[in-house]
């Protein structure tokens, strides 16, 4: 064996647990959804997209691609209510939800018609994302820095503009044992239906959001969502750990089937409720935010909750995330003399177009 040269730093590979599509697919939203409807948000699906909307979000200028499909509408309970399950339900029965007289057989302008009967439906804002990922690397470009979607442009503009969205179409099962490849860009989701899935929006304090993360079937670690300072937290740490604990031994370890996932939630502080906001692969494609993937997945036991602990804490991430994929690849071929205003007007113009 050759000694390590000396200064050189050892390279350590990390053995994940195998990934498998079966896998994958229970994280896509449909498929978990049912199981917690009563612990996430307030939610509506679009199942399935087009095919022409899918070619639309892959193509390099295509803005308005006619399509058709099926729409399934799914009930969440408003994360911010002190309404019981009970309630909350016999108030969703008495609604006349207009919705639901759409037709099938949609082209595109249909489908933006129901994308602004959802945004109706649910109070005028919301957030997308299709069957696994939002496009959260896209939030760059909206007025408000943010997924919040008060139209159908709005969706449009935030799902073409990121590559996660991109990644969810063709690379969803590109680290899974029995992935057979395809060519680039050609979507490979499989038995899967792609899905657009809008969720209402909130203004939820990013404090309290938190990543979870389980390893052979026990929860075995806990990070702050985001990694900013927030200097309420220290005093909330063990109350924060033991509501998130009681959630996952209640409501999660015995409904979610894989015995390796990441799943983030939401905490309610008033009223010390969970609430689910997704789920993810464990596996390097899944950011450990706080951690190194390193310490999961050698931890012998569970690791305590980590915060961000002061505004000097070294974790405190010091670049924008997903800065590698702020720029679609429209803009990267524009000129340089045309500006990210300029851009934004150009693609209302040709949306209000069509």
């Amino acid at each position: 064996m050759n000694p390590q040269p000396e200064g050189e730093a050892e390279v350590v590979t990390l053995e994940f647990p195998e990934l498998t599509k079966e896998q994958i697919i229970r994280c896509s939203f449909s498929s978990w959804y049912p199981k917690f409807i009563r612990h996430t948000l307030k939610t509506r699906v679009i199942k399935p997209l087009p095919e022409g909307f899918v070619k639309y979000l892959l193509s390099d200028g295509a803005l308005y691609i006619p399509g058709g499909g099926d729409i399934t509408y799914l009930d969440g309970e408003d994360p911010l209510s002190d309404y019981s399950d009970e309630e909350a339900d016999q108030e969703e029965d008495s609604k006349n939800d207009d919705c639901s007289v759409l037709e099938n057989d949609i082209s595109f302008p249909l489908l933006e018609e129901r994308i602004r009967c959802i945004i109706d439906y649910l109070d005028g804002a919301v957030f997308p994302k299709l069957n696994w990922s939002s496009p959260k690397d896209a939030a760059w470009i909206s007025a408000s820095r943010t997924l919040k979607c008060t139209s159908p442009y709005d969706v449009f503009l935030l799902l073409k503009s990121s590559d996660f969205v991109v990644h969810d179409l063709c690379h969803a099962f590109e680290h899974c044992v029995d992935n057979e490849p395809k060519p680039e860009h050609e979507p490979s989701l499989g038995p899967e239906e792609y899905e657009l899935v809008l969720r209402k929006w909130y203004n939820l304090h990013p404090a309290m959001e938190f990543r979870c993360f389980v390893k052979d079937g026990e929860l075995i670690a806990i990070s702050q969502r985001h990694a900013e300072y927030y200097e309420f937290l220290a005093e909330l740490k063990d109350d924060i750990e033991e509501w998130i604990w009681n959630f996952f031994e209640n409501e999660v370890q015995e409904n979610f089937e894989s015995q390796n996932y990441v799943f983030d939630v939401y905490v309610n502080k008033r009223t010390k409720k969970v609430w689910v906001l997704d789920f993810n692969p464990f596996h390097s494609i899944t950011e450990p935010i706080l951690f190194e993937w390193a310490e999961i997945l050698t931890a012998k036991e569970a690791l305590p909750l980590r915060l961000i602990t002061s505004e000097a804490d070294p974790l405190i991430r010091t670049s924008q995330p997903h800065s590698h994929n702020r720029y679609p690849q429209e803009m990267v071929e524009m000129s340089f003399e045309q500006s990210l205003a300029d851009f934004a007007e150009s693609f209302q113009k040709q949306f209000e177009e069509q």
